[in-house]
């Protein structure tokens, strides 16, 4: 299989995703309730119902699904970044079908018709801590969710964005884990 036939693949159906990504977000609710500073976490929907133990990851299962849940350490959003590439590119797995990651964030409460509309969240003196839920599954991609949870009001959004670029770092890095491992090849180049 070339790498673009596998990205392009659905190997989890939205529905079962969305019940998963509902799953993570009331678990979350329950375990820190309107806390702030919620720890972030990555989970990896596995391609393998049996995974073996590894020492970074907790093992759940939801909706007959195997997840592997992950802390993400703290730092900058690059770091974060590089480090879920990282996860990707050294994934101790066969395969993935779907990846969440939950993080608090700032919102910000200024109108769309604000003169100031270049004021980021983070500087918003009237900003609000929400909860985001995010997720990306393979050949979904144009087809993302986000939820986000108000943190004082419990008030729910959700969302379609056209993409999450944390997420799609561990696509990248899983892809060349997997054209490594000989499962995934370049697609061949035309003839001229």
């Amino acid at each position: 299989m070339t790498i673009s036939e596998w990205m392009q693949t659905p190997l989890i159906d939205r529905a079962k995703l969305d019940k998963i990504h509902d799953h993570l977000v009331a678990k979350l609710v329950e375990l820190h309730g309107r806390q702030m500073e919620i720890p972030i976490y990555f989970t990896v929907v596995l391609d393998d119902p049996n995974p073996q133990p590894h020492p970074a990851f907790q093992f759940e299962k939801v909706e007959g699904e195997t997840l592997a849940i992950t802390l993400v350490p703290p730092g900058q959003e690059e770091q974060r970044k590089q480090l879920i590439f990282k996860w990707g590119r050294d994934f101790p797995y066969a395969a993935a079908k779907a990846v969440l990651l939950t993080s608090t964030a700032w919102m910000s409460t200024r109108p769309p018709d604000d003169p100031k509309p270049d004021v980021l969240p983070a500087d918003d003196p009237n900003r609000r801590e929400i909860l985001l839920v995010g997720d990306m599954a393979l050949g979904l991609f144009k087809n993302c969710r986000i939820t986000c949870i108000d943190m004082e009001s419990g008030e729910r959004k959700n969302n379609v964005a056209a993409g999450l670029d944390v997420l799609t770092g561990f696509w990248v890095g899983l892809s060349g884990c997997l054209g490594r491992k000989g499962v995934l090849t370049m697609p061949a180049k035309p003839k001229k």
